[in-house]
């Protein structure tokens, strides 16, 4: 019984559910995927192929700083189950007051190439603390956020970047 709880909760997450409150019809559509597939003498298979399906869903990254500016931090993307992705940064080691924006780009070392508005995850103030956060909701898939960078709003200076997919 373990055994189908669990394989339960994997044919569910693997089929694109992000929410953990199935309905009963849910609950009983996804059984009977398991029932047909143990039944089956090619069950290992099916399985290795739900497995094989799956992409990447989810990353975490680190704000590496950038020529000495002790600005690092973290980013979170979460691909959404429609397409695109939403993009939390969290920055630490910032001048509190100074403005800040983050982008995202095609390439992996936070280099500036042509942008539309869109690009920009977000601007913010540091607190006084020293950190700040961006959030966002973008159109483009996951494998297509490859950098995301913290920069002075001011002039674009790079503090820090964080390679998505190194």
């Amino acid at each position: 019984m373990v055994a189908m709880a669990a394989s339960l909760c994997f044919l569910w997450i693997a089929c694109g559910h992000d929410k953990m409150n199935p309905t009963a019809t849910d609950l009983k559509a996804t059984t009977g995927m398991i029932a047909s597939s143990a039944s089956s003498p090619s069950s290992s298979k099916q399985l290795t192929q739900a497995q094989g399906q799956g992409q990447e869903h989810h990353v975490n990254a680190t704000l590496v700083p950038v020529n000495g500016s002790g600005v690092s931090g973290l980013v979170n993307i979460t691909a959404l189950p429609d397409g695109g992705v939403n993009i939390n940064v969290s920055a630490t080691g910032l001048t509190p007051g100074v403005d800040y924006l983050s982008l995202y780009y095609d390439n992996h070392t936070c280099q500036l190439e042509p942008h539309a508005e869109d690009d920009v995850i977000g601007n913010y103030t540091g607190e006084d603390d020293g950190t700040g956060h961006a959030q966002n909701k973008l159109e483009d898939d996951l494998d297509e956020v490859n950098s995301i960078s913290v920069r002075l709003a001011s002039d674009f200076t790079l503090l820090s970047c964080a390679d998505i997919h190194p």
